[in-house]
């Protein structure tokens, strides 16, 4: 019966769906939630990836310590990097807080040649000397800042040792980073462990205790265990207005879908007047709901990504800020909504229709 294609409804009621599917499209705005919670955490990807080739160890700057740098260079394995005094710069979030970057001071360019090459990281080292910057161009955006300006303390206090340092060149990478040669030596006493080839993180880690005899040195906690735990918090808050917002969508779109369906119970009527069964009725509702569904997940999807695709190219992308596509708790979010919003809406439109009785027509 042509009726009961799921189709059907959708076909011959084109205005009246294309406004019900557009409410379920709007659950869309927990994705996006979702980016906009975890684009903090998401510039530090990149960051991530690096720190597994190396290890961040500090020291008193003992003799001991020189002998465990000497045992650390005869493997073979991994070069010793002492470090200068670290200099940052933050950069603006989307959310508007600052964050810190991350990056080194190194003592000389050739360390700093030496990290980059390891690290797959282009840049231009021509103009680089003692006391000259780096950044990422993404930062650069960010903060404003052109090769050749001068980077000054009142603008970013987190250049500790109050020199100016010349932004010399920039580097294309994935996130906010920041470099400084300076010749201050780190009286933290951190030096990096830079892997020369591929090396499990277990397998450096063993290196470095089998080196570290006297067990002065000690390993900085991973740049990931640091940023990770700072923003637990907001992926809690994230869950809270996932639950909330979908509970307010899931509200205003079952009170749309009663009265699109309210003038439905005659027809309804009729269908269990001639016998037809229940399970035939829920079928069909449920066919003309998923179809909607469907519709807005996919349809809706590719306008989704296309205004978030603008949106990075023409807004945040000249500011030096950006949205990822994806992240697994945007999905995660994205079902849930939909879940919460579609399971009232099944089982209140099907026991709405089945209570429909042709005796009240």
């Amino acid at each position: 019966m042509k009726p009961f294609s799921p189709v059907y409804f959708l076909k011959e009621n084109r205005s009246k769906c294309i406004l019900l599917i557009f409410m379920l499209f709007l659950c869309y705005a927990t994705y996006f939630g979702g980016l906009y919670v975890t684009n903090p955490m998401d510039n530090w990807q990149t960051a991530f990836v690096y720190e597994e080739t190396y290890l961040c160890v500090i020291s008193p700057g003992m003799e001991d310590d020189t002998k465990l740098f000497d045992r650390i260079e005869a493997t073979g394995k991994m070069d010793v990097i002492h470090l200068a005094t670290n200099c940052g710069v933050v950069w603006n979030t989307i959310m508007g807080f600052q964050n810190g970057t991350c990056g080194f001071s190194f003592r000389t360019v050739e360390d700093f040649k030496t990290y980059c090459q390891r690290q797959g990281i282009t840049c231009d080292f021509s103009k680089l000397k003692r006391n000259t910057a780096v950044m990422s161009r993404m930062l650069a955006l960010n903060r404003g800042y052109s090769v050749g300006d001068v980077l000054d303390q009142k603008k970013e206090p987190d250049i500790y040792s109050g020199k100016e340092f010349e932004l010399a060149a920039l580097t294309e990478e994935n996130g906010y980073f920041s470099y400084f040669i300076s010749d201050e030596k780190d009286d933290s006493g951190i030096s990096l462990l830079l892997t020369k080839n591929p090396m499990r993180k277990e397998e450096q880690l063993k290196l470095f205790h089998e080196c570290n005899q006297n067990q002065d040195a000690i390993l900085l906690m991973p740049l990931e265990c640091q940023i990770t735990g700072q923003f637990e918090m907001m992926d809690m808050i994230y869950a809270f207005i996932i639950l909330l917002l979908s509970v307010v969508m899931a509200i205003t779109v079952n009170a749309a879908f009663v009265g699109a369906y309210q003038r439905r119970t005659f027809e309804f009527a009729v269908y269990r007047a001639i016998g037809i069964p229940k399970r035939k009725l829920i079928g069909k509702l449920l066919g003309e709901l998923i179809w909607m569904d469907l519709i807005a997940l996919v349809g809706g999807g590719a306008v989704f990504f296309i205004f978030l695709f603008l949106f990075n190219s023409l807004v945040l992308n000249p500011s030096g800020l950006y949205l990822c596509y994806y992240h697994p708790l945007s999905l995660i979010g994205l079902g849930v909504s939909n879940i919460i919003i579609m399971l009232p809406l099944i089982i209140t439109r099907s026991r709405q229709m089945l209570k429909a009785d042709i005796c009240e027509f």
